[in-house]
């Protein structure tokens, strides 16, 4: 092999290798590349707190109360068994945390049938199971 035909073979190995590290088009190459600042893994969107209303309430299960000298904290799971941290004053499931004691969480609940078929409201109990 003489050397005019040495240095093409190298300038021909030479673009090869450009246009697979750059990602150049090619005659066998795929037309688009993947964009390098759109993450590879993204985060699952938070579920919005209409998500949340459509969970039946007599399917909530209260896990577990948190608290400490500022704040009351309850944990409750859904039959999906995805956790939801609720504080008082919280709008969810279709209601509003009003109170968190030491065993149950109450809820105020809009109520369709009500007496005289006006709308009103009803407080829903959670309560925490004891440890068996």
């Amino acid at each position: 092999m003489g050397p005019r035909r040495a240095g093409r073979t190298h300038r021909l190995l030479l673009l090869l290798l450009t246009v697979l590290l750059l990602g150049l088009p090619a005659a066998s190459a795929q037309p688009t590349r993947r964009d390098p600042f759109v993450p590879l893994v993204t985060k699952p969107k938070p579920e919005s707190p209409e998500a949340k209303e459509t969970i039946p309430l007599a399917k909530i299960k209260l896990v577990g109360i948190v608290w400490d000298r500022e704040r009351t904290r309850a944990m409750v799971e859904t039959p999906d068994g995805l956790g939801y941290v609720l504080k008082e004053n919280d709008e969810v499931f279709g209601g509003k945390v009003v109170a968190i004691q030491r065993d149950r969480v109450r809820l105020l609940v809009k109520d369709v049938e009500a007496e005289g078929g006006k709308p009103g409201t009803r407080t829903i109990e959670l309560r925490l199971h004891p440890l068996e």
